[in-house]
């Protein structure tokens, strides 16, 4: 049993009063302390107290600050006050006579002690619970879950607002069907009801994909009248990794997916047929198998792992060589825990998706490039304008000059193996920027900041030359006229940007053909 130390402040010209409340009889667990009040009016009461302030003295009632639950203010004295002062007070001592005030105050202390308790008995409940290693809950006689605790929380994926007030079917995602058929704990809770005796069950959840054997220990909850009105719970998981033996051996064996056990130092226990062949071990005792080295090695990560705090799992997309092909996966490592929670090993799981990302990367690039040049098509282009206009950038808005005299005359095989071998040029002498062609013979690049006028001027010159060696007839050959924009970000119209490159672009055009004349 804890012990409280009640501190009495008392300022009260009656005596005989003060000697009456020093003789109550307060319950075992509590002491009181009386402590005179010298200066009323600058009486301060210390912050964390259980306090009992009796007084005759409104200037104490004034400077008292009921900062918490834990203070009551009796008086004793005129109660013509305004009503701010009325507030602050608890109880009247005003009665008859000296015994009755007495009374008053027992009854005061009484229920300050039990305030204190209750307070008390809640806070070692909570931390019980929450300490606790184990599964914990209360129930209601109708099976609504009123608390759970941490542990509870973890295994069943749901915070502990949400168990508070819901039902069995909806904490452990039974379905209706699965209901009716009598999955759940109803039975055990009414045999603790009926029996109103604590009792031990062996019962099996199914938390996410895995089923949990539990030993769950069960008692009756009674209100003051001895009612029974719910049910209290312990579940103790008594899933023994362990000593699974031979049935993990073909439960593993029989996966269709590679699968690798280890212990809490990522040492290999158990690998199926499907993970030796993935990582080429057949035939390898598996004690000479490191995991962590071989996944180092033979695997490169495609995104940043993605961690599941409740299933206590890394999921993450890698990529590697099977076969001397490169294969993509999903590589699942999973604590295995004890009931204590403690980490006592490691499975592995390896899903291969290289066709679905194979199949993914096929119709990606589709979606994205020009079928005729292998560039970027005019869309792509567009979403990587749109995606740097804020950033600096400089443009390329090329058209080929005299190309339609190649398809006219020379026919269009001749025309397109002529824009093949200028987009092949263009991504040579701009490999550093995103190249696309827009559509017939037009082409861009998108160069990342703001390039100098003269670097810029020598690249588009050997350009040039090299689209003048792509078709040669006599004194006929094709040229490129080139239009260049810069921004120093903060692009609004992106369509108005390319608009400004066509048209520095037709004055090049227009340069060349006053050349040409």
């Amino acid at each position: 049993m804890y012990r409280f130390t009640f501190v009495v402040y008392y300022k009260l010209k009656n005596r005989t009063l003060l000697a009456h409340l020093e003789r109550a009889v307060v319950p075992a667990e509590v002491t009181l302390s009386f402590v005179e009040i010298q200066d009323a009016a600058e009486f301060i009461l210390p912050k964390h107290c259980y306090a009992i302030v009796v007084t005759d003295d409104v200037r104490v009632i004034r400077s008292v600050k009921k900062e918490h639950p834990y203070i009551r203010v009796l008086y004793d004295g005129d109660w013509d006050l305004p009503k701010e002062f009325l507030e602050k007070i608890d109880q009247c001592l005003c009665v008859k006579s000296e015994i009755l005030a007495r009374r008053v105050f027992e009854k005061e202390v009484e229920q300050l002690a039990c305030l204190v308790e209750r307070y008390l008995d809640h806070d070692r409940l909570e931390a019980l619970m929450e300490s606790a290693s184990d599964m914990m809950w209360f129930k209601r006689a109708d099976g609504i879950h009123m608390d759970v605790n941490r542990k509870f929380t973890e295994v069943v994926g749901k915070t502990r607002e949400q168990c508070q007030g819901a039902t069995h079917n909806y904490i452990w995602n039974v379905t209706d069907e699965a209901a009716e058929e009598g999955v759940g704990c109803a039975e055990s809770e009414e045999q603790v009801m009926t029996t109103g005796q604590a009792m031990t069950f062996e019962e099996f959840v199914q938390i996410g994909e895995e089923m949990k054997q539990l030993t769950t220990y069960k008692a009756p909850l009674h209100n003051p009248f001895g009612e029974i009105i719910g049910t209290s719970g312990i579940g103790h998981d008594i899933t023994d990794f362990q000593n699974m033996g031979l049935e993990l051996t073909i439960l593993v064996e029989n996966i269709p997916l590679p699968i690798l056990i280890c212990d809490k130092n990522y040492v290999s226990i158990r690998m199926n047929a499907r993970f030796r062949e993935l990582t080429e071990c057949v035939g390898v005792d598996i004690k000479h198998f490191n995991y962590l080295d071989w996944k180092e090695k033979q695997l490169a990560a495609l995104s940043n792992p993605l961690v599941n705090r409740v299933r206590h799992s890394v999921r993450q997309e890698m990529v590697g060589k099977k076969r001397m092909a490169e294969c993509y996966f999903s590589v699942i490592e999973q604590e295995i825990r004890d009931y204590f929670g403690n980490v006592s090993g490691y499975y592995v799981l390896i899903v291969d998706n290289t066709v679905e990302r194979r199949y993914e990367k096929s119709i990606l690039q589709a979606a994205n490039t020009d079928e005729l040049t292998g560039l970027c098509n005019r869309r792509y282009f567009y979403e990587c304008l749109t995606e740097k206009a804020h950033e600096p950038i400089t443009m390329l808005y090329m058209d080929l000059d005299r190309f339609k005299k190649v398809n006219d005359d020379y026919g269009h095989a001749r025309g397109d193996d002529v824009l093949k071998r200028t987009a092949q040029h263009i991504s040579e002498i701009f490999h550093d920027g995103v190249v696309a062609r827009l559509g017939g013979d037009e082409f861009a690049v998108l160069l990342d900041g703001v390039v100098d006028d003269g670097l810029l001027a020598t690249r588009c010159e050997k350009l040039r030359e090299e689209i003048r060696g792509v078709f040669r007839k006599g004194d006929f050959h094709i040229s490129a006229s080139i239009g260049i924009v810069k921004s120093e970000g903060g692009i609004l119209d992106v369509d108005a940007f390319i608009h400004e490159g066509d048209q520095r672009m037709y004055e090049e055009k227009k340069r060349h053909h006053a050349e040409r004349t």
